[in-house]
């Protein structure tokens, strides 16, 4: 792919973002999310 030759549709998620953040913080923040989230779904096991 060429991309000084291809489409490439941008600006339309763009009204979605409100700040900025560093790739380490948003990991993090997924991270501690699945393990509540595992959390809570062995405690809905047992």
């Amino acid at each position: 792919m060429d991309i000084a030759q291809e489409f490439m549709p941008c600006g339309q998620g763009v009204g979605a973002i409100h700040e900025l953040e560093p790739a380490a913080k948003i990991l993090h923040d997924m991270v501690a999310e699945a393990e509540r989230t595992i959390d809570r779904l062995t405690s809905i096991r047992r």
